[in-house]
């Protein structure tokens, strides 16, 4: 309960004592300049724990879509996928602007990805996707059943806590609505 997560402008932020202090959870100092571990100087907008494991973590961001430690932000791991990545090759990029870790279930995940944001009039015109993963973001399955096709905006994504394990109820704000 004192491990708290914040993403800023640039980094990932993390306190170990209920926000009294504070250090950079995905870079480190190494003489007089800093180091990455591989995730970090770009947009984060959301990171995301996961309640049934408290080593795994998810963080979606601008431009480098969407990360997951498994070792409480030691190392990162890209689960970009170039089918829903939009205009970004080898899937080297991409947006996510929500994610949702199963709060029972360590292994599913739920995310929303897309291409190219940038100079995105309403709507834009890359599709985003509400895409999820059994298995950590190794695989995933498109859901699209009941949204909009194609999604030119995904934004709010949550889940009903009382939901079945094996029957989630989601919402998400898709297009604006």
């Amino acid at each position: 309960p004192n491990t708290v997560l914040w993403v800023d402008s640039q980094f990932v932020r993390k306190s170990s004592n209920g926000g009294r202090t504070w250090a950079d959870a995905v870079s480190r100092v190494v003489n007089t300049n800093w180091r990455s571990r591989g995730i970090d100087n770009v947009v984060p907008i959301v990171v995301e724990p996961s309640a049934a494991d408290p080593n795994l973590v998810y963080a979606g961001y601008m431009d480098m879509g969407l990360w997951r430690t498994d070792d409480g932000g030691a190392s990162w791991k890209s689960l970009n996928v170039p089918q829903y990545s939009g205009g970004w090759s080898d899937a080297v990029g991409g947006n996510t602007l929500s994610v949702l870790a199963d709060p029972s279930r360590a292994d599913v995940v739920w995310a929303q990805v897309g291409g190219n944001l940038e100079n995105c009039n309403n709507p834009c015109e890359e599709p985003m996707y509400l895409l999820k993963s059994t298995n950590r973001g190794a695989n995933w399955t498109q859901l699209s059943t009941g949204l909009p096709n194609p999604i030119r905006r995904l934004e709010g994504l949550s889940l009903v806590p009382t939901s079945s394990a094996t029957s989630r109820r989601l919402y998400v704000v898709a297009n604006g609505d």
